[in-house]
């Protein structure tokens, strides 16, 4: 498990270096985002895959797939997925409804802080 992560972290800092270093093909220079509420949906979301036991790589290629079109939502969702695929699962049902809660706190936050800092 340990060494899929690594391919993961490793994936993903491709990922920003390519975005970063203004490599976006058209599709994917799109607009920002207009708020944070697609990026805490979007956490919740990979969360909950987590919780039904989903395999990494297969969420990180249906990440890719459903936000090529979007840089921003897909360097949010291979973050995302990266960290939700370190922390364990709860157990318990209410325990696995707080730990949703909290990782779409946790991103929510985030990006709420990355546009405040953009301003």
């Amino acid at each position: 498990m340990t060494h899929l992560l690594a391919h993961v972290r490793v994936a993903s800092a491709l990922l920003a270096l390519t975005l970063g270093a203004g490599l976006q093909t058209p599709a994917q220079a799109q607009m920002p985002l207009p708020d944070c509420a697609p990026v805490a949906s979007l956490a919740a979301t990979i969360m909950t895959e987590r919780h039904r036991n989903a395999d990494i790589m297969l969420m990180l290629n249906k990440m890719t797939a459903e936000y090529s079109d979007h840089a921003e939502l897909l360097t949010w969702a291979t973050a995302m997925v990266d960290s939700a695929w370190a922390q364990p699962i709860a157990q318990g049902a209410e325990a696995q409804t707080q730990q949703v809660a909290q990782f779409r706190d946790h991103w929510l936050q985030r990006c709420e802080a990355r546009r405040t800092a953009a301003n």
